[in-house]
């Protein structure tokens, strides 16, 4: 019988990992000198899907209700890290050994807060959407040999839509490769960032970001309260004036605001929609699709308890591959699963995802 996956590396991986994504050895430095920004990596090998710098903001996933694409203006915000302070293995698993878990006394997990938007109040909560993907390594592309997906989750509210194979790299929809990396003579950009470049995913600075993830021509501070721009520019109350699309890069270490760490702009990286490195803007949708109720106990193999007997609220949810759907009838196969996405929908006020582990099992 074939080993299972386990999707373990370590950190000489990482930097392999880093070294094809980005083709440059800068990023391996910036890599490793942001470790004490957040960026943990563990003597226990924790799995790379755990680790957030990995997961970059996704593009638009089906809306499993209506069978359409959602719609880029009722993405919520995602905050999506692994907590400074790492938590005790044993308030996960309060016997790891059982579960077949080799861990140190305290591990990474990865969170993400689902947040909707004031103008996002009144809409139904079933269209109301946020997303990260994530490219597998090249030795976790071939999942025909395993049977199930499972996850090791804590958080009750929401839907959760989880996405395996071939996913469009295209956030905003407009079928345009979007880089910090400038165009030299019209060709590709240099692979390095230049001043001026570390503006962000959007292509603009702050004062001519729109609030919906775009730009516009004039300051936005100029027009946001002028009624004739009330459906170009973001207008509700939780409006940031000094960075409309919310995207400026801060972290402080030691710090519990997560709120920014996930920025393009100011981030001391070369940003780029291109998150396979292959240097084009890969559009093709063909993947297996599945939607949960995070409430529900469907595919619920296990959780966990304290020594008193009560529940950590961790629990093992494990997915059959004949459970996920195909809604493009393409051609994806097992064999191929290039990304995974995970999308949280359903829920009108926020709601908070821990994951511990994330595995295929035979």
């Amino acid at each position: 019988m074939r080993t299972p996956i386990t999707f373990n590396i370590n950190l000489l991986n990482i930097i392999k990992h880093l070294i094809t994504r980005y083709k440059i050895v800068l990023f391996i430095l910036i890599f490793i000198s942001c470790q004490d920004d957040n960026d943990q990596v563990d003597e226990f090998q924790t799995p790379y899907t755990i680790y957030r710098q990995f997961w970059h903001c996704a593009s638009r996933p089906i809306n499993t209700v209506t069978g359409q694409f959602y719609s880029n203006r009722k993405r919520a915000q995602l905050n999506w890290y692994n907590p400074y302070v790492q938590i005790l293995t044993k308030s996960v698993w309060p016997n790891p050994s059982y579960y077949g878990i080799e861990m140190g006394e305290t591990m990474a997990i990865l969170v993400l807060e689902h947040r909707p938007r004031v103008l996002h109040d009144n809409l139904p909560h079933d269209s109301i959407w946020s997303s990260i993907v994530i490219p597998l390594q090249a030795e976790d592309l071939d999942q025909s040999e395993s049977e199930y997906f499972g996850l090791w989750i804590k958080g009750t509210r929401g839907l959760l839509t989880i996405d395996l194979g071939k996913i469009s790299e295209d956030i905003n929809g407009d079928s345009l490769l979007n880089t910090e990396d400038e165009r030299v003579a019209g060709m590709l950009g240099n692979a390095r960032l230049d001043e001026g470049e570390d503006i962000g995913l959007d292509g603009c600075t702050d004062e001519y970001e729109d609030g919906w993830g775009g730009c516009i021509d004039t300051f936005y501070v100029d027009v946001v309260d002028d009624p004739l721009w009330a459906d170009i520019v973001y207008t509700g109350s939780d409006r940031d004036m000094e960075d409309p699309n919310g995207d400026n890069w801060s972290f402080d270490v030691g710090s519990s605001d997560y709120s920014h760490i996930n920025g393009s702009e100011n981030n001391q990286m070369l940003d780029s929609e291109d998150i396979n490195g292959n240097w084009n803007l890969d559009t093709i949708n063909d993947y297996f699709t599945i939607t949960i109720d995070l409430s529900d106990t469907t595919y619920l193999a296990g959780e966990t308890k304290k020594s008193d007997g009560s529940l950590t609220g961790w629990k093992l949810l494990m997915i059959p591959h004949t459970e996920f759907t195909q809604p493009y009838n393409g051609l994806i196969s097992w064999n191929n699963i290039q990304s995974l996405r995970l999308s949280i929908s359903g829920v009108g006020t926020g709601s908070d995802v821990m994951i511990a582990q994330i595995k295929f099992h035979d």
